[in-house]
C-alpha cells in the first residue's frame, strides 16, 4: 500500500449547484484533511466506491496535512498537518497517539532509527524529534529541537509574518475548529483548480484564481467580480466562511461592503498578511513547460503571437501584464454567475493570462475545461482552423515570467 495525504473540497455543496442539497459553505464543510490509501497490488485506489469513506483516513479538527511516513517500527505511521504546526503519530498495532509540536508550516518528513525530521516552510527551520520512547514504551513527550535552516531571509520581516498567517489555520481567529488556512485553496499562492459556490457569500460559480504575480491591488479591484479593493478585505472571509474570530478584534463588516469598510491599519497580522499577498510578484509566476529547452518560443507559439496581436486580443489582456484590470460583459454570465456583493453581476474582471497552461478551468465559473471551449464563447468566439487553434494555443501556453510585467514597472 502507499498513503497520499490530501485535502478534500466539497465542490458540490452550494445554493446554486442543481443536482445537489442547496446548502451553503461553511467552516464544517468546505475543505476536510484526508490520507488516501492506494493498492499496488490492483494499481488503483483502494476506495472503489468514492460516496463512502471506506479506505480513506479522515482527520478531525484539522488542515492541510502534508507528509507521511513511517518510523522504523513500520506499525507507527506519521502524517504532518501543515495548517496546525503538528505531526500526529499512530500506533496501529496498539491503537495509541500522539501529536508532536513542530515549528510553522510542517511539509515533508523522514525518520531514522530513533528521530522524526520535520522540515517546515514558514519558520524556515527543520524540527528534530525524538520519539525513542515513544516506540518503546508509549511515552508521550518528547524532546523536540528546531534547528535553522535559512540564513538570508528574502522576505520582509511582515513579509514572513504574512506568509505564516497565510498557512496557519489558528484557532479561534481562522476558524472554530482549524480545517481552514489561506493554503488550503492557495497553496504556494497559486490555485487549487476548483469551482467554489460561494452564492452564501452574496456571489455565485468562482474558479479560484492564482495569486501569484498579481501583487494583491498592483492591477485594480480583486476577484472575478472586483468586490475587493484591499488585500485585508480578505477578513470578510475568515469571518463569514471560515466562521473564525478574525484578526480584527469584534464583527468587522456589520452591513458594508468590501468596498465600502476600510479594513487596512487595523490588523497588524491582517497587515502582514495582505503584505505577503502584495509580494508575489513576476518571480512567483511559474516557468512554462510549452517553451524550447532554452527557454524561447516555440515556432508555433510565435505563430500565435501573430494571431493574437491580429484578433486584437490585447485590448483586454492588454500590456505585459495581461490584464486591463476592467470589467467587461464578454457574453459569459449564466444564471449560475450569481451576484456581485449581493446585488447585479454586470461583468466579470480581465483575468490575466499567465500560466495559463496551469490554470484550467476558464473562466469565472469554470464553463470552459480548455481553452478551444473558451473560443466557442461569448465574444472569445473564433473561427480559427485546427492549426490555428493550436498555434494560438501555444502561445498562450508560453505566457510565463520571461513575458510577464517586472515588478518595478508601471502597469
Amino acid at each position: 500500500q502507499a498513503y497520499v495525504t490530501a485535502t478534500k473540497a466539497n465542490t458540490d455543496r452550494g445554493t446554486r449547484h442543481t443536482n445537489t442539497q442547496p446548502l451553503p459553505l461553511d467552516d464544517d464543510n468546505t475543505v476536510r484533511p484526508m490520507m488516501a490509501i492506494i493498492d499496488l497490488i490492483n494499481n488503483q485506489d483502494a476506495n472503489t466506491d468514492p460516496l463512502t469513506r471506506e479506505n480513506t483516513i479522515d482527520f478531525d479538527n484539522s488542515a492541510d496535512p502534508s507528509s507521511v511516513t513511517f518510523l522504523v517500527d513500520p506499525a507507527i505511521r506519521v502524517h504532518t498537518l501543515q495548517g496546525n504546526n503538528i505531526a500526529v503519530a499512530n500506533n496501529l498495532s496498539q491503537n495509541q497517539s500522539t501529536q508532536f509540536r513542530t515549528d510553522l508550516a510542517p511539509q515533508s518528513s523522514c525518520a531514522t532509527l530513533r528521530t522524526l525530521y520535520v522540515k517546515n516552510f514558514t519558520s524556515r527551520t527543520l524540527s528534530a524529534i525524538d520519539v525513542a520512547g515513544f516506540m518503546h514504551d508509549g511515552r508521550l513527550a518528547q524532546n523536540v529541537s528546531n534547528i535553522a535552516t535559512v540564513t538570508e531571509e528574502k522576505l520582509s520581516p511582515t513579509e514572513l509574518a504574512g506568509l505564516q498567517e497565510f498557512y496557519h489555520s489558528d484557532t479561534p481567529e481562522m476558524g472554530p475548529e482549524g480545517y481552514m488556512t489561506c493554503a488550503s485553496c492557495h497553496f504556494g499562492g497559486g490555485h487549487d483548480g476548483r469551482v467554489w459556490d460561494i452564492t452564501n457569500m452574496g456571489e455565485g460559480l468562482r474558479n479560484t484564481l492564482s495569486l501569484n504575480g498579481a501583487s494583491g491591488t498592483r492591477f485594480g479591484l480583486l476577484h472575478w467580480s472586483a468586490n475587493f479593493d484591499e488585500v485585508q478585505d480578505f477578513e470578510i472571509q475568515i469571518e463569514q466562511l471560515n466562521g473564525g474570530e478574525g484578526l480584527i478584534p469584534g464583527l468587522t463588516f456589520s452591513g458594508q461592503t468590501p468596498l465600502e469598510l476600510t479594513t487596512t491599519g487595523q490588523s497588524d497580522r491582517l497587515d502582514a498578511l495582505a503584505a505577503y499577498v502584495n509580494g508575489l510578484g513576476q518571480d512567483t509566476v511559474k516557468r512554462s513547460p510549452y517553451r524550447t529547452y532554452s527557454g524561447e518560443l516555440t515556432a508555433a507559439a510565435m505563430r500565435g503571437q501573430q494571431i493574437y496581436q491580429q484578433d486584437n486580443c490585447d485590448t483586454c489582456h492588454t500590456g505585459l501584464a495581461y490584464r486591463d484590470g476592467l470589467t467587461h460583459d464578454v457574453g459569459t454570465i449564466t444564471t449560475t454567475s450569481g451576484n456581485r456583493l449581493n446585488g447585479p453581476l454586470t461583468a466579470i474582471r480581465t483575468p490575466s493570462l499567465i500560466e495559463l497552461w496551469d490554470s484550467a478551468p476558464y473562466f469565472h465559473d469554470g464553463s470552459a475545461q480548455t481553452l478551444a471551449e473558451v473560443f466557442s464563447r461569448g465574444d472569445h468566439a473564433r473561427n480559427y482552423n485546427p492549426e490555428q487553434l493550436s498555434d494560438i494555443q501555444a502561445f498562450l501556453f508560453s505566457i510565463d515570467r520571461e513575458l510577464y510585467i517586472e515588478d518595478e514597472v508601471t502597469p
